[in-house]
């Protein structure tokens, strides 16, 4: 009979982003030893397009308890109490959150740098969690017997691991089984800028569905002290099939565009162009095998229609955590039982990620989008259900 093995952790998360940090948070206080990789260290930039809605907020009172009264203390936050939607030819319409809750923001806009930093703080005050920051994992396995990385010549093993390391890093390709990005991605970019003139007032979202951005969408989101993060994002396949050069057409519509070039015309651009991938999979590949499971980006549970993942990536954290302690209670950490970590993700997002999906189809038709907003503006009952929608993300 072969001896246990022995392990250097219990669980080992791959990733310091909204999904790692999430299951770090929730496996907490409970006696493992856990380990959580960062390739970068704290603070660190991730494009994004900064905003903290409703849902956000919802999953981070989720967490341990002191978690969204850091988020409530820290400085540089903007609030958001609505959003303006412009759809063409040159219609528009707004959303005021103030009328479900009141004085308190609906969300707030907060560079993903400093949201990342104060999770990453949160978990301080746990001894049975190690971060490791500026540490790049050179290879990692889910073997019989335990999960494995190797990070600068040295094996670290666990009897469970958590990949959350992104859209599209070699490990999440490696785990979820593709080699090079599926058309269930979007593509989006984002810069920052100073000086521009909206419409309205300076605590509201603006979306643009732009005839040039369609099934995507054009953003301003005010950010405080005179910036504005700026981006759009469209389907991987739209952009392929228009080949689309995406930093440059963004730019083109800064400057050119009729609704765009007066807001922009006195704006200083404070920041370089930036791209990013946006998985919205939809459950097309596995979330977990013998002893890994896939959360956040990895796990490919992007909103479809707006291009959140913060939301989903908590969400898929904190399942990540809840089905580790099961399989600990169990014993069990082999390939059947993680199935049921798929079941649990698909059960909480799929809802979501299908009515996105299919909203988005209907947004790949200018007319569609126009007659739906149209009706929206001026039948109550749909506007009403958009908010509740728009409350849920």
């Amino acid at each position: 009979m072969s001896p246990p093995v022995r392990y250097d952790y219990d669980v080992i998360i791959l990733g310091g982003g909204p999904a790692g940090l999430a299951c770090a948070l929730g496996l907490g206080g409970t006696g493992w030893h856990v380990a959580l990789f960062e390739k970068d260290s704290y603070p660190r930039d991730k494009i994004c397009g900064d905003a903290l809605g409703p849902d956000v907020l919802n999953m981070l009172k989720r967490l341990p308890a002191h978690v969204y009264p850091s988020l409530l203390q820290l400085e540089g936050k903007h609030p958001v109490y609505g959003m303006q939607l412009w759809y063409p030819p040159s219609h528009s319409f707004s959303f005021d959150f103030r009328d479900r809750f009141g004085n308190e923001p609906a969300g707030y806009i907060l560079p993903r740098k400093d949201f990342d930093m104060m999770l990453w703080q949160c978990l301080k005050i746990y001894e049975n969690i190690e971060v490791f920051t500026g540490r790049h994992v050179d290879s990692a396995g889910a073997h019989p017997d335990a999960f494995s990385i190797s990070v600068a010549g040295r094996t670290y093993t666990a009897s469970m691991g958590v990949v959350a390391t992104g859209a599209s890093s070699s490990l999440t390709r490696k785990f979820a089984g593709w080699t090079s990005l599926p058309h269930t991605f979007a593509l989006a970019v984002r810069s920052y800028f100073r000086g521009l003139r909206t419409e309205g007032p300076g605590d509201r979202l603006y979306f643009y569905f732009l005839k040039e951005t369609l099934p995507g969408y054009f953003w301003i989101f005010p950010a405080g002290s005179g910036t504005y993060n700026v981006g759009m994002g469209l389907p991987l396949k739209e952009i392929e099939r228009r080949r689309m050069s995406l930093k440059k057409d963004f730019m083109a519509l800064t400057g050119q565009h009729p609704v765009l070039e007066p807001i922009f015309r006195k704006a200083v651009q404070a920041a370089p162009v930036l791209g990013h991938p946006l998985p919205y999979s939809g459950f097309c590949y596995p979330l977990s095998g013998n002893r890994y499971l896939l959360a956040g980006d990895a796990a490919g549970v992007v909103n479809p229609l707006t291009g959140e993942g913060v939301a989903n990536a908590l969400r898929t954290g904190l399942l990540a955590a809840g089905h580790i302690a099961q399989c600990f209670d169990a014993g069990d950490f082999c390939a059947g039982r993680n199935k049921l970590y798929d079941r649990m993700v698909k059960q909480r997002i799929s809802r979501g990620l299908t009515l996105g999906k299919k909203l988005q189809k209907l947004a790949s038709h200018e007319k569609t989008v126009n007659l739906f907003f149209h009706v929206a503006a001026f039948f109550p009952p749909l506007k009403r259900w958009m908010k509740g929608m728009i409350h849920r993300m």
